[in-house]
């Protein structure tokens, strides 16, 4: 009986523990002056450091992917070839990140389709970059386009993918059905893209116009500029849930964000040194998951010292 007590308290606390805590979408960015990852709030409260880049690295060339799933960020950290260059992986709760690439291979694209399990990467060489899809351990992969001239986007619930190539391509997640979403010539002033799977339109930010963000339908045409004039943006990223559109300003070191058709417009994070890709992590636990089987634990022993503590003494009573 005294077991059964013991075992059935754990488990209801163990329980809890893991699926009773809050959770809520974040900013996640890379800030190339102090060279962190960060996280905040959606409205740019509670900001917190996810883990320190390399100091020794030229050339930085960072970009950044979040796998909400399993609550992990993937992050490129260019350069000169060394120890510091390369693909890297780190629980959105911090801890000591996994190197996923060889210090040879430059990517200038990332993106991660947490429902399949996949990892997208554009590697870039001298003559010519691919589109490389692969599992989440960047393990073997298969080439899916040729020939790509900057960043990559996907969305699984509009089962598309968008990469910058003869202007703004779209497809499927394999690249197949490829129609011309924006059609221009000057590819080389394009900072970012990301995909609105609810209203089906790709986002870039461009330099053209003193930096803008522009946008098209998935499917061909309708391009407009949604955000005319403020500066140039290597990162932006799209929270579907909130409708906004977020970008960063690494000359003013702020991240602002606005309604999607560029509306609203207000900085959420300011007073950063040189931020630079930015992206939202969905449904981050309140409690990392690296913290919360410790405070588990530890709620499972004070249970059970106090359960033990009661049956010894309705023992002893008994006996008595």
């Amino acid at each position: 009986m005294k077991s059964a007590v013991l075992f059935l308290s754990s488990w209801l606390l163990l329980t809890f523990a893991y699926v009773g805590q809050a959770t809520a979408d974040r900013l996640v960015w890379i800030d190339d002056g102090t060279r962190k990852i960060q996280s905040a709030a959606l409205d740019g409260s509670g900001v917190t450091d996810v883990v320190a880049l390399a100091t020794n690295v030229n050339n930085h060339h960072l970009i950044l992917a979040i796998d909400s799933t399993l609550q992990r960020a993937y992050y490129f950290v260019g350069g000169s070839p060394g120890p510091a260059r390369g693909l890297r992986r780190v629980p959105l709760g911090g801890g000591v990140p996994d190197s996923l690439s060889s210090e040879t291979e430059l990517l200038q694209g990332l993106a991660v389709d947490s429902a399949a399990g996949t990892l997208y990467r554009v590697t870039l060489a001298t003559l010519s970059s691919e589109l490389i899809r692969s599992d989440l351990d960047a393990a073997a992969g298969a080439t899916l386009w040729s020939y790509v001239n900057g960043g990559v986007a996907i969305s699984h619930d509009l089962d598309a993918s968008c990469l910058v190539s003869a202007g703004i391509v779209c497809g499927d997640l394999d690249m197949a059905g490829v129609v011309v979403a924006a059609d221009f010539a000057d590819t080389g002033t394009i900072g970012d893209l990301e995909i609105d799977g609810v209203g089906g339109h790709v986002y870039w930010s461009s330099q053209l116009e003193g930096g803008s963000i522009k946008r098209a339908n998935v499917s061909g045409g309708g391009v407009i500029t949604v955000a005319p004039g403020v500066g140039f943006s290597p990162g932006i990223a799209i929270d579907e849930v909130g409708r906004k559109l977020y970008w960063t300003s690494p000359f003013t070191g702020e991240i602002t964000r606005a309604n999607l058709d560029g509306s609203s417009v207000e900085v959420v994070v300011p007073g950063l040194s040189e931020p630079t890709d930015v992206e939202i992590a969905v449904g981050v636990p309140s409690v990392p998951l690296a913290t919360a089987p410790t405070r588990a634990l530890l709620a499972i022993a004070l249970s059970s010292l106090g359960l033990a503590a009661a049956l010894r003494r309705s023992a002893s009573r008994r006996i008595v």
